[in-house]
């Protein structure tokens, strides 16, 4: 093929614990049932119709900084326009009594949302954090934290069978493969979305000038708000992961804390649909003027057979195991490819 994909790194770890709001780079990450640990287990969503807040619709959100405070135990949200932090704690108070059976405010605690077609149950956070983003919205909304207890499979006509093993789970938390239905929580559709930077800077190179300053500039990590960056040698081509099927990520060194660590298989689902959202331009928390990039790549980038109307970027990948950590500087090695 003229290039290897081995010394392929990750060089950035994203997540976005609530669902549109700004993401969060980490320099390692734990895989879960869903995806990342925290990854897009919260969201939320119109109070009215029920369903879920974007910045497809509402760009504002982009505004909306993330942080995580372990010590105390709580998801940190900020944002200039608010005078005060919303705290959400990472483990609701339903999930440690199981006992609550409305919020503060006499909500169910229970709801069902749709996204996508696809249904998900998640808990109703209570009345401060629906205030907090009613205000901040502009709209009554709600905030939901994704059932833990409910499965939510990604599309199964993405999983061949033969793509997951059926062995028994090992019970002394280490990692152990995936012995039921791969799911995800509040994602549009699957786990772990990547993108290589030779695929950002293919299409940076192809976008006009910004004329006006909510003209969209360039493409960076967060444009298309992967989980994972991972930069190729430079004789790769872009999109060059479109061709993949299964690839390993595996410690950058056999010492140290990476001592002992395995190599994770990851399977590749499908490209991943472009919207409107990559067209935020995020400072602003407006979307772009020039209506880029997505302008530019529906001219050259609608290459999924299917959903031909949609430009693609990314990949949306699922992990064979959970409980593993990925760290930047790890190394990526594809395993196969398609014909």
């Amino acid at each position: 093929m003229g290039h290897t994909t081995n010394e392929s790194k990750v060089t950035a770890i994203y997540i976005y614990p609530v669902k549109s709001c700004a993401g969060i780079k980490v320099d390692s990450a734990r895989t879960a049932l869903t995806g990342f640990e925290y990854d897009r287990l919260w969201m939320v969503v119109d109070e009215k119709t029920g369903k879920f807040v974007s910045q497809r619709n509402f760009p504002r959100l982009a505004l909306v900084n993330q942080q995580i405070n372990f010590d105390q135990g709580y998801l940190v949200l900020t944002t200039e326009s608010m005078p005060s932090p919303l705290r959400l704690p990472l483990k609701p108070k339903i999930l440690s009594t199981g006992e609550a059976t409305a919020t503060e405010d006499g909500r169910p605690v229970s709801t069902k949302v749709d996204i996508w077609g696809s249904e998900v149950t998640g808990f109703d956070c209570g009345p401060e954090p629906a205030r907090w983003f009613t205000e901040f919205v502009g709209k009554p909304c709600r905030v939901l934290f994704k059932d833990p207890d409910t499965i939510r499979p990604v599309a199964s006509y993405q999983i061949p069978k033969e793509a997951y093993p059926t062995t028994t789970a090992s019970n002394d938390g280490s990692s152990r493969n995936l012995v039921k239905t791969p799911e995800t929580g509040f994602s549009d559709g699957f786990p772990i979305l990547i993108a290589t930077q030779n695929s950002i800077d293919e299409v940076n190179s192809r976008l006009p000038k910004p004329e006006n300053p909510l003209d969209f500039d360039k493409v960076d990590h967060l444009t298309f708000r992967p989980n994972i960056i991972i930069s190729c040698p430079s004789d790769t081509p872009a999109y060059d992961e479109e061709s993949w099927v299964k690839f390993n990520i595996t410690p950058q060194s056999s010492s140290g804390s990476d001592k002992g660590r395995d190599a994770i298989q990851f399977y590749v689902n499908c490209r991943a649909i472009r919207c409107s959202m990559p067209n935020v331009v995020r400072s602003a928390g407006k979307m772009s003027k020039n209506k880029e990039p997505t302008k530019t790549m529906r001219m050259y980038r609608r290459t999924d057979p299917i959903r031909s109307q949609h430009p693609c970027f990314g990949m949306n990948t699922t992990p064979f195991t959970f409980g593993d950590v990925i760290s930047v500087g790890d190394i990526i090695r594809v395993i196969e490819r398609t014909d």
